[in-house]
C-alpha cells in the first residue's frame, strides 16, 4: 500500500501511514517501560539525584560539549565557506 502510494505520486498517505508507524511503535515502547516505572509513592525529589551530581553534570555540558559543538560547528562553516550558493539546486 505505502508503495502504491509512493508510486502514483500521493503525498498525505505515505506521511500518514509512517506517522502512524512510529506513533503505533511509541506507544509500544512506552507500554513495555510502563512496569518499569517508579512507585506512586516516590515524589520527584525524592527520585532526582543529589545535587553535587547534578551540578557536575551541568557543568560538564557546559565546560566541553557546548564548545566542543560550537568550534566543530564553526569549522565546518569555515570548511564550506562560498562553496554553496542560494541559486544551486539539484534539479
Amino acid at each position: 500500500m505505502l508503495s502504491h502510494c509512493v508510486r502514483v505520486r500521493r503525498d498525505r498517505q505515505p506521511c500518514l501511514i509512517a506517522s502512524t508507524l512510529f506513533l503505533t511503535a511509541f506507544a509500544i515502547l512506552i507500554g513495555m517501560l510502563l512496569p518499569w516505572r517508579a512507585s506512586y509513592q516516590v515524589t520527584v525529589a525524592q527520585a532526582a539525584a543529589p545535587g553535587a551530581s547534578s551540578s557536575f553534570i551541568f557543568q560538564g555540558i557546559g565546560m566541553v560539549a557546548l564548545p566542543v559543538s560550537l568550534i566543530d560547528i564553526t569549522t565546518i562553516r569555515w570548511i564550506f565557506r562560498g562553496k554553496v550558493s542560494a541559486d544551486r539546486s539539484y534539479d
